[in-house]
This record gives structure tokens, sequence and C-alpha cells, in this order.
């Protein structure tokens, strides 16, 4: 424990994103917004080259866990519906 706020004070992404999906979704795409705004610099080019690869595999992966959490939220909801036309 004594290491966590250590973590913090090092990793600022980690303390805005812990324990949130939605904070780190709305944090990557805001960081590539500003990339992109302000790309025609040679620097921020290179960061933004740097970082889409890891925002791209972020959100492919956040899509396939909202894709599979989706599904399985809506199987109960399709069992219960039959479960009621079976009692009937």
């Amino acid at each position: 424990m004594s290491n966590l706020p250590w973590k913090f004070v090092v990793n600022t992404f980690y303390s805005r994103t812990f324990k949130s999906m939605k904070n780190a979704l709305s944090l990557t795409q805001d960081h590539l917004a500003k990339l992109t705004a302000n790309e025609a610099d040679a620097d921020i080019l290179a960061i933004k080259t740097a970082y889409l690869p890891l925002h791209t595999a972020f959100i492919t992966a956040n899509n396939q866990l909202d894709s599979k959490l989706g599904i399985y939220k809506g199987k109960p909801k399709a069992l219960k519906k039959c479960s009621k036309s079976w009692a009937k």
C-alpha cells in the first residue's frame, strides 16, 4: 500500500482512469484529438504516429468488451422472455 501514492504521482493517467473504462476512453479520444489538431508540428506528428497503434488497440479491445458484455446481458432477457411463453 505504501507504493500506491507514488504510482499516482508517477502515472497521472493511472490516477485518472483507475477502475473507469469510461474515463480511459474519454482520455484517449481527447489525447488523440489534440495530437491530430497539432500534427503540423513534426514532433507532435511523431508522437501521434507512436500513439495511434496504442489508441487503436485500446478502442478495439473496448469495443470487443462492450460487445461481449452486451451479448451476455442480453441473454437473460431472452431466456426470461422464452420462459414466460413456456409458462402459458
